[in-house]
């Protein structure tokens, strides 16, 4: 309902996102356990799909030609430059011969 009202209000334009946010909803703080979480495993990432495709003896090259996803990708997950989407995971896992659990479970093994 909030939206139409929106809407209706600024002549049927949508309004940019940060007008969409209510004050009276709290932000979760930065040190948020949940937040802390994930950035631990997006830092471990791209190391632990670097480990996998060199312990399967596999070029970037290589994989790109296994799971069809573009070189250019694959660097760029290894380089912690982009976070790949589920689907993009499922087929770099699929690549390096893993399932997608247990490509996330070494992420979240190290300590």
């Amino acid at each position: 309902m909030k939206l139409r009202y929106k809407l209706v209000q600024t002549g049927g334009q949508r309004p940019s996102p940060s007008k969409w946010h209510d004050p009276a909803m709290p932000s979760a703080p930065d040190n948020h356990q949940a937040h802390d979480y994930a950035e631990r495993l997006r830092a471990r990432l791209p190391r632990r799909h670097q480990e996998l495709r060199e312990r399967c003896g596999m070029s970037m090259y290589a994989l790109w030609l296994k799971c069809g996803v573009s070189r250019d990708t694959i660097s760029r997950v290894e380089a912690g430059e982009t976070i790949p989407g589920v689907h993009v995971l499922a087929r770099l896992s699929w690549g390096l011969g893993v399932t997608l659990t247990e490509f996330l479970s070494g992420i979240e093994d190290e300590k």
